[in-house]
C-alpha cells in the first residue's frame, strides 16, 4: 500500500555518549585513538572525558579507507607506549576482517534531546499503525 510521509523534513538533535561502562574500562588505560570521521578532535575529547590516558593520536579524513601499512604503524605506536589501539565503531567496521584483532571502539548511544526524542517516537508510532508486525499476538 501507499505510505504517507511528511513532507518536510524534521531536523534531529542528538549527541553521541560513551555507553556507561565504557567509563569504567577506559579509565587510567593508555591508548592510541585514531579516527577517520567527520571531527576526530570530538571523539578524542570523548576519549579523555573517560579518564584514558591519550597516548598519542591520528586522525583520517571522513570514510578513510586504511591500508595494511597504516594499520600496522598504529599497533606499533600502541605498542611503544604499552596502550591499546583505540578508534570508532564506524572506523573499526571499515577496517578489513583481519586487521580488528586487538584493535578496541569505543562504543557511544545517541542521546536525542527531548524534542527529538519525541518527534523519534511519534514516528516509530505511526509506522507501527501503518505496517503492524505480523507476528504481534495481541492480548
Amino acid at each position: 500500500g501507499d505510505v504517507a510521509l511528511p513532507t518536510t523534513r524534521p531536523v534531529l538533535h542528538a549527541r553521541l555518549e560513551p555507553e556507561p561502562q565504557e567509563r569504567e574500562r577506559l579509565k587510567d588505560q593508555r591508548v592510541v585513538a585514531f579516527a577517520g570521521i567527520g571531527d576526530p578532535q570530538k571523539f578524542f575529547d570523548t576519549v579523555e572525558s573517560c579518564g584514558a590516558i591519550v597516548e598519542a593520536t591520528r586522525d583520517y579524513p571522513d570514510h578513510y579507507e586504511y591500508s595494511d601499512d597504516e594499520v600496522a604503524t598504529i599497533r606499533e605506536t600502541a605498542e611503544r607506549y604499552g596502550a591499546i589501539p583505540l578508534t570508532t565503531e564506524k572506523d573499526l567496521l571499515r577496517l578489513k576482517p583481519q586487521a580488528r584483532e586487538g584493535i578496541s571502539a569505543l562504543k557511544v548511544r545517541a542521546q536525542f534531546d527531548a524534542d527529538s526524542s519525541r518527534q523519534v517516537d511519534e514516528f516509530i508510532d505511526q509506522c507501527l499503525k501503518q505496517f503492524p508486525p505480523r507476528d504481534v499476538v495481541k492480548h
